[in-house]
Order: C-alpha cells, then sequence, then structure tokens
C-alpha cells in the first residue's frame, strides 16, 4: 500500500498532508477490495485495448490528466485526447492520478466549466 501511494499523489501532497495520508493509507488497508480484486482490475487493462475505437466518440469529451499523475502519465491522456474528435484536454499543475482528492476545487471548477458550456 505505501509504494502504491508513492505514485498516485504529487510530491507536494504528501508534504503538506502527513496525518492525513497516513490515515488514508490505514482506510486503504483495512477497507481495500480483495488482492484478487486488484490482480482482476490489473489483467483486464492489460487485456483490454479500445485506442482504436477513441475515434468513434461523437460526443463531447474533456480528457483531464494531472501534470505528476505517475499512474497515467500525460502523455498517455493527450494520446486519448488526440484521437477523439473534437476532445478538449486539461493538464491540472500541482496534483498526481488521485486530483479530486488533492485540488478537489480545481478538479471540480474544470468539470463544471465544461459541463456548462456542452449542456448550453
Amino acid at each position: 500500500m505505501r509504494v502504491s501511494l508513492l505514485t498516485l499523489h504529487a510530491p507536494e501532497y504528501y508534504r503538506n498532508t502527513g496525518e492525513e495520508i497516513d490515515a488514508y493509507r490505514e482506510f486503504l488497508v483495512e477497507n481495500s477490495p480483495p488482492y484478487e480484486g486488484w490482480v482482476g482490475q490489473l489483467n483486464a487493462c492489460l487485456a483490454s485495448d479500445t485506442y482504436d475505437r477513441l475515434g468513434q466518440i461523437s460526443v463531447p469529451t474533456q480528457v483531464t490528466t494531472s501534470q505528476f499523475d505517475l499512474t497515467v502519465p500525460p502523455y498517455h491522456s493527450r494520446e486519448i485526447a488526440d484521437a477523439i474528435p473534437g476532445a478538449e484536454f486539461v493538464m491540472l499543475e500541482q496534483s498526481g492520478h488521485v486530483a479530486l482528492m488533492e485540488t478537489p476545487g480545481v478538479f471540480a471548477q474544470v468539470c463544471l466549466e465544461f459541463l456548462d458550456r456542452v449542456a448550453g
């Protein structure tokens, strides 16, 4: 759990949330799905490839990534956005894979602005 947490958050988040991150780690240790669930998720990710179908997406799409995302590096998100016709690409600064935890206000604002634009 400690190692996986190192890949989820931006360095600044760890520096600023010592006790919070310890409590979060304990929560995950106590409440995480069984190991087999994580393995199943990983196997599904490795066995599934939908990249060639991204061009078929015909609804407004926003691909959001984070500057310090080590789980899904930003260049992968850029490739996804580029493959979807008309997709918007947003890079969140100073956050990692779990931006909705690290920078919830910024994440919410980016999502709400997109939804307001596409909903009219």
